[in-house]
C-alpha cells in the first residue's frame, strides 16, 4: 500500500492511467462526476471491456458536471455539449451506472486486468471523479 497526496505527478489520475489496460474493467464509486474529469481520462475509459459506475442519488447538479470553481478555464473552452454528448454515449455503451441510496463520502477505483477478473489495483479514500483532487491523502492498494 502507499499514499498518493495527489498533486504533481502523484495524482489519482496517474495511477489510473498507469493501471488501466486495453479490455481491462474498471469499478468506481464516486461523490462527483465531473466532464472535465472524464475528458481527461476519456481516451483511457473507451478502451475499456467494461466499467461499473455507483454514484450518489440526487440531482444532477450535485454531481458537479460542470466542474467546481476552478474549473473556469475548461469552461472557457466551450466543448461542454460536446463532452457531454462523448460521456453520454460511452456511458451508454461500455458502463453499468448505479444509484446508492445514501451520499457517498470517498470514493473508490478498482482496477482489473479482464471483467471478473480479480483487481489488480484499488485506490480508495478523499477521491472523486473531479478535478479538484482530494482535500487529503488517497490510499492506493496493489
Amino acid at each position: 500500500m502507499r499514499i498518493l497526496n495527489n498533486t504533481g505527478d502523484d495524482r489519482v489520475v496517474d495511477e489510473l492511467r498507469n493501471r488501466l489496460a486495453p479490455g481491462g474493467a474498471l469499478d468506481v464509486a464516486t461523490p462527483a462526476w465531473s466532464l472535465y474529469a472524464y475528458s481527461e481520462i476519456r481516451e483511457l475509459l473507451s478502451k475499456l471491456a467494461s466499467c461499473r459506475i455507483v454514484l450518489p442519488s440526487g440531482d444532477v447538479q450535485s454531481l458537479g458536471l460542470v466542474g467546481g470553481e476552478n474549473d473556469r478555464v475548461f469552461r472557457n473552452r466551450l466543448q461542454q455539449r460536446w463532452l457531454a454528448q462523448q460521456c453520454s454515449e460511452w456511458l451508454a455503451g461500455k458502463a453499468e451506472v448505479r444509484s446508492s441510496p445514501r451520499s457517498l463520502q470517498q470514493g473508490m477505483f478498482s482496477m482489473r486486468d479482464k471483467p471478473n477478473a480479480p483487481p489488480t489495483s484499488v485506490v480508495a479514500g478523499s477521491s472523486a471523479l473531479t478535478t479538484d483532487g482530494p482535500p487529503s491523502p488517497t490510499r492506493s492498494v496493489q
